[in-house]
């Protein structure tokens, strides 16, 4: 699957198999067109089961999520509001950054945890010199 938005409503999955696929995700494996994924579950979540091993960092401030190449036939109540134009208010959530540098998002609220794969193009970790094992080269003028 493809997709760029999935809404996965009733879901069965355990916490401990949605932390696995978020490693799977943070190694590089699967989607790499992924955009939003929510995941709704009678009963909630155990946040912590979820991000173990990720890595992620706690956020508080309020951010924007704007989804690229926005479809307004997404939208409906329960994932996205009408009117929205493709924007998404997150609050408290957790951040990890995938090993290619891309910074995702997880926001949890009580029965619903939605991810967000963050611009992948304008937001890459851009490489410092000491990211590399090689001396910097001096210039000479």
């Amino acid at each position: 699957m493809k997709n760029k938005v999935i809404y996965l409503a009733d879901i069965s999955f355990s916490d401990k198999e949605i932390n696995e696929f978020l490693h799977d995700l943070k190694n590089g494996n699967g989607n790499n067109q992924l955009q939003v994924l929510t995941f709704e579950k009678e009963g909630g979540f155990n946040e912590m089961e979820i991000i173990r091993g990720l890595n992620a960092v706690e956020m508080k401030e309020e951010r924007v999520y704007k989804i690229s190449e926005f479809d307004p036939s997404i939208q409906n109540d329960r994932f996205l509001p009408f009117n929205s134009g493709g924007e998404i208010s997150i609050f408290d959530s957790f951040d990890f950054i995938r090993n290619d540098g891309i910074r995702c998002t997880i926001e949890f609220d009580y029965e619903v945890i939605q991810l967000f794969v963050w611009n992948q193009e304008k937001n890459k970790k851009r490489p410092r010199n000491d990211d590399f094992k090689i001396p910097a080269v001096k210039r000479f003028c």
